[in-house]
């Protein structure tokens, strides 16, 4: 149990760290109180408006709330520190800077941009074009819906080379789900035994005869290897429609 002497020993350090705190405070209120004096008469001294000198006092006197942090700084700082390549913090940095509104769905493509693995410059480039075209997307979709579209190129038996050049395409026009109406009818043509690279010729006119605004399929009839034609859409025609 502690004696009385060493309780009032706590109190007395207790009060006395507490009291050098308030000194300091006193000092620098005092401090700030003769510099703002000292720029108060040196501004009367120099012939100015005193309106104006009053202002400055008051201004001096009444510092106002300290300024947080730069959000951005801080968000930059930390990106460095977790071992972040300087680039990519760099991306986000400018990403934060902008006007909030403006660019969000920028922003959005520049996170599915780097999330993707692209390199950072490359995102870069892409996310200023997409500020400078008003925040409209110009890049293609995410690579792994035409990766996606590739593995079942290569399953439903059609050569790699087309599946390639299919790959390419589709990375480099931004469409990695074909239109609807040339994919039923890729569907249906694979579906009737027809071999895979007239199926797929077959897909690619559908594509560059179709209206990129118009998603109503194609009419286009082929056959089977029994000689029966049909349209995407199930219906006999050709010499298989009924006359």
């Amino acid at each position: 149990m502690k004696g009385p002497g060493i309780v009032w020993m706590a109190v007395l350090v207790g009060c006395g760290a507490a009291g050098t705190a308030q000194v300091a405070e006193v000092d620098a209120a005092r401090q700030l109180q003769d510099d703002c004096a000292a720029e108060l008469q040196a501004c009367v001294d120099a012939g100015e408006d005193p309106v104006v000198c009053g202002e400055r006092y008051q201004d001096c006197t009444n510092p106002g709330e300290p300024v947080d942090p730069d959000p951005c700084d801080e968000q930059l700082r930390e990106c460095l520190d977790l071992g972040f390549p300087p680039d990519e913090c760099a991306i986000q940095f400018e990403a934060c800077q902008q006007p909030p509104g403006i660019d969000q769905h920028c922003d959005e493509e520049l996170s599915s941009c780097l999330a993707s693995g692209e390199p950072p410059e490359v995102c870069h480039d892409m996310y200023q074009v997409c500020l400078d075209d008003g925040g409209e997307p110009v890049w293609p979709d995410d690579p792994a819906a035409c990766d996606e579209q590739f593995t079942m190129c290569l399953d439903a038996g059609v050569p790699p080379e087309i599946c390639h050049e299919d790959l390419e395409r589709c990375l480099d026009q931004g469409e990695p789900q074909p239109q609807e109406g040339c994919e039923e009818l890729l569907g249906m043509c694979l579906s009737l035994g027809v071999s895979p690279e007239t199926c797929h010729n077959t897909y690619d006119e559908c594509l560059q005869v179709q209206d990129p605004c118009d998603h109503e399929p194609v009419d286009e009839c082929f056959c089977d290897p029994a000689g029966n034609c049909y349209l995407p859409d199930g219906t006999p025609c050709g010499d298989t429609a009924a006359p």
